[in-house]
This record gives structure tokens, sequence and C-alpha cells, in this order.
């Protein structure tokens, strides 16, 4: 593993979390303002956002476990690159909790 594709990884994740909250919030936003019973009559607040909220948590809940298995983890302390700690490693190349690189390990 490299600090490029460590530093991929942390564009996605944030590029996802991103979007989440996009579709969280324009689904709350228009949920509560009425604007989906102004087009559709059938469609009510207590339908919709029980609805849209139940398959955001399914979502983050889906992206979260794919990024526990998926995350990389440090080849010496098995620490997880996640959150500072997978800053510290794009920036310098070394694990933020060791020390120690863990570009070109096995």
């Amino acid at each position: 593993m490299t600090r490029e594709d460590l530093a991929r990884l942390a564009k996605t994740q944030i590029r996802v979390a991103f979007l989440v909250l996009l579709v969280f919030l324009g689904g709350v936003g228009l949920t509560m303002t009425g604007t989906l019973e102004k087009f559709r009559p059938g469609w009510s607040p207590h339908l919709v956002f029980p609805i849209l909220t139940a398959f955001i948590v399914v979502l983050v809940v889906a992206i979260s476990m794919r990024g526990l298995v998926g995350m990389p983890r440090c080849p010496h302390c098995k620490r997880l690159f996640m959150g500072y700690l997978l800053h510290i490693a794009i920036a310098t190349g070394n694990c933020g909790y060791c020390g120690k690189s863990f570009e070109n390990q096995p």
C-alpha cells in the first residue's frame, strides 16, 4: 500500500459522506416544507420521512461496515488507518501510532 492509495481512499470516504448527507438533508427539507405534498398529494410526511430515514440508516450502516472491513491496517501495530491516523499516514508515509513505515509492506 502506498500513500497515494490511502489518499484515494480518504477522498472516496469524504465523497460518500457528503452524498449521504446531501440526500438526507434534502429529503428532510422536502418533507418538512411540504414540497412533496404539492407535487404528489399521496406522499405525506408521515410516509416519506420514515422511509427516507430508514433508507439512510441502512445506507450508513452498509458504508460503515464496508469501511471497517476494507480499511487498511498498519502492518506493524495492526491499528486501523482511520481519522487522524489516516491523515498522518498520508502526510508522512508512517503510521501515526507506532511511527513505522507502512509503504511497500505485504
